[in-house]
């Protein structure tokens, strides 16, 4: 049997070598229409695309040996993403093509993990050019992502990168987010980010980090098989670890925290399986006012504001279920709404893991 919860809410020393990677989009299943969509490259890496065709709709000028993609303007975010890639990088190049003749800088920007590692220098021309980051040095895995920065079309070809190569006796592990508050709300909250690490190199003379945040916990210069543990990064924002000296110099591990990766649970749970046929009104979070839903003969009401001046979130949730759909082949939900002094959006959400609290993880 197939339960659905439907979730409404409101928010006011050894030596590791690895091979070359490429894409050359055989396998691109681009369009000669703007789409969003996704394939399986070289060696199984999925990538995705969004507001991207064939570069060959692009007025192949240059003698593009396609296929290639082609990346919309930065408008409409348009990107293209590998899935988790083993092995690490070192190095990173793609080549750059102008797409259609209008005229514009053309730029796109390389992300590893979440994390800017470079731009290319803008050109406005017809030849080939090659975007190249040398001595990225990021182990375990990665994703790719390629940006386009501009409002003009560029094509993209020949994404190639080389695996992680050192002989630093140090190797991270996947690093662990913990908060340091619980705020409601985007990007508001700082987290701490503890990267464990095996093996010892007495040659590091320093570890830094461009994220903001402070470096503690153990030493890879002294102590073996330690956490090495940045704290005061920004929820929401990139981070890295960067160590220098001896054969480890430039060795770096990065990601990037959810915006909302702190924002509290509830602390109130619910068992719905025998409940009424009627919205659980459960509140996360509340304003001053300690405004929250309200059933009024069926009729849910919520009332945010809390006195002039005021800039609150309020954070509730209103919880039906669970439904039998075993037997549906098609399943419609209405509501009639209404909406005075601003623009809340109303979220609609379901899932078929109820734990007993409102999660958008679920």
């Amino acid at each position: 049997m197939k339960h659905f919860y439907f979730l409404l809410f409101t928010f006011f020393t050894f030596n590791l070598t690895h091979g070359q990677g490429l894409e050359d989009f055989t396998n691109s299943n681009a369009t000669s229409s703007y789409s969003d969509s996704a394939f399986e490259g070289n060696n199984g890496i999925t990538w995705s695309y969004i507001a991207s065709r064939k570069g060959d709709d692009g007025t192949n000028e240059q003698g593009i040996e396609l296929p290639a993609l082609l990346l919309r303007g930065a408008s409409y975010e348009s990107k293209i993403t590998s899935s988790a890639i083993p092995g690490g990088i070192s190095n990173f190049s793609v080549n750059l093509y102008k797409g259609y003749t209008g005229g514009g800088d053309r730029q796109v920007e390389l992300f590893i993990n979440g994390v800017s590692k470079g731009t290319s220098t803008p050109f406005d021309d017809f030849s080939e050019y090659t975007f190249s980051v040398d001595n990225i040095n990021i182990s375990g895995n990665i994703v790719i992502e390629i940006v386009n920065t501009t409002p003009k079309q560029i094509i993209i070809d020949n994404i190639s990168w080389t695996g992680f190569s050192t002989s630093c006796s140090v190797i991270f592990g996947q690093a662990q987010y913990s908060c340091e508050g619980n705020s409601i709300g985007d990007s508001n909250d700082f987290v701490t980010v503890s990267v464990p690490y095996t093996g010892l190199d007495a040659g590091i003379t320093a570890l830094t980090t461009t994220s903001g945040g402070s470096i503690g916990g153990d030493n890879p210069a002294t102590t073996p098989d330690g956490t090495i543990v940045i704290s005061g990064v920004s929820e929401g924002s990139g981070w890295d670890l960067v160590l220098n000296g001896g054969d480890c110099d430039g060795i770096s591990t990065s990601g990037t925290t959810e915006v909302d990766f702190c924002d509290p649970i509830p602390n109130t749970c619910y068992d719905l399986s025998n409940g009424d046929e009627s919205f659980e009104l459960v509140a996360v979070a509340t304003n001053s006012d300690s405004d929250v839903w309200a059933n009024n003969s069926g009729t849910y009401t919520m009332n945010g504001y809390c006195g002039s001046g005021c800039s609150e979130i309020s954070d509730t949730w209103l919880v039906f279920g669970p439904l039998d759909t075993t037997q549906t082949n098609d399943l419609t939900l209405a509501f009639n709404t209404a909406e005075q002094y601003g623009v809340t959006d109303l979220v609609v959400a379901y899932t078929e893991q109820y734990g007993g609290c409102p999660d958008l993880s679920q």
